[in-house]
């Protein structure tokens, strides 16, 4: 979907004009890879080794967590589909993570608990790139790249973020990390961050649905 909003609208062509762009993906992402290069865009793949691996693994297990919290707290109906889903797949292990949000929801401040381990996915040489770079862009609230960047930047360097989807406020769980400008398509969505995820209505920005214009054309 970045690929849709971003690359395609001409959106990255636009901001390049006047700023220096640096792109960071995934090794595995090979058609974004092969777009890039064939847009002649310059990228920073990140490469997967055993120790972020594991801590991917690690992290996806605190999301669901996370994730369970977040339904805990707001009960909207976009995810009670998911939840169900999960309840029904894996009984055991939903109610394993689902009583471990319960009580991890009454100690800690769930919209802060997985932010830290995050920003373990990122290699140390991606984090020494990212911390001095003026401004981070986003294309999603919900992937754990983005996500592990967030958690990273977070009262570090400055991060927008692009909410990619109409459903991934009220149905992708917390936003873990500080966001300095929030990109929304809508009203609607600027009313989901405010309400479902504490973000100041300062830093939200109804700027429309970019992919819109790319179908239209």
């Amino acid at each position: 979907m970045s690929v849709r909003n971003v690359l395609l609208t001409g959106l990255l062509q636009e901001l390049s004009k006047n700023l220096d762009i640096h792109i960071i993906l995934l090794d595995i992402d090979q058609a974004l890879k092969k777009l890039l290069i064939k847009r002649n865009i310059s990228f920073i793949a990140i490469k997967s080794t055993i120790l972020t691996s594991f801590f991917y693994k690690l992290v996806t297990i605190l999301n669901t967590i996370q994730y369970y919290s977040f339904y805990q707290k707001h009960r909207t109906k976009t995810m009670f589909k998911y939840v169900q889903r999960d309840k029904e797949k894996n009984p055991i292990k939903f109610f394993i993570l689902y009583i471990s949000a319960t009580i991890i929801g009454i100690f800690k401040n769930p919209f802060h608990f997985p932010s830290y381990p995050m920003s373990m996915i990122l290699p140390k040489n991606i984090k020494k790139r990212i911390q001095h770079y003026d401004q981070v862009l986003l294309f999603s609230t919900d992937i754990n790249f983005d996500k592990a960047i967030l958690a990273f930047c977070s009262k570090k360097v400055p991060v927008n973020i692009m909410v990619h989807s109409w459903d991934n406020l009220p149905s992708r769980g917390y936003i873990p990390g500080q966001i300095n400008n929030l990109l929304v398509w809508n009203h609607t969505m600027k009313k989901e961050a405010i309400e479902l995820h504490n973000i100041p209505e300062s830093r939200i920005h109804i700027v429309g649905c970019l992919q819109f214009n790319f179908y239209k054309t």
